[in-house]
């Protein structure tokens, strides 16, 4: 579809602070954060920023990739 010029991508979010996340215990969620780089969970703003970047005009090259957020 890219010669057509149609973007195809997808978005994988990990550990977003959510309603979701709140149910896990505070022990898992320790677990959960000691494995991100970051040392922190996500922001859903984080994750709507991105999407709105791939859903945007200044995206023009990227294509069959899953953003790992």
């Amino acid at each position: 579809m890219a010669t057509k010029g149609i973007l195809v991508n997808a978005v994988a979010p990990a550990v977003i602070e959510s309603e979701m996340l709140a149910r896990v215990t505070d022990q898992v969620k320790a677990c959960m954060i000691s494995k991100i780089p970051m040392g922190r969970v996500g922001r859903p703003e984080e994750v709507a920023e991105l999407v709105r970047f791939l859903a945007s005009d200044r995206l023009s090259f990227s294509t069959g990739f899953c953003y790992d957020i």
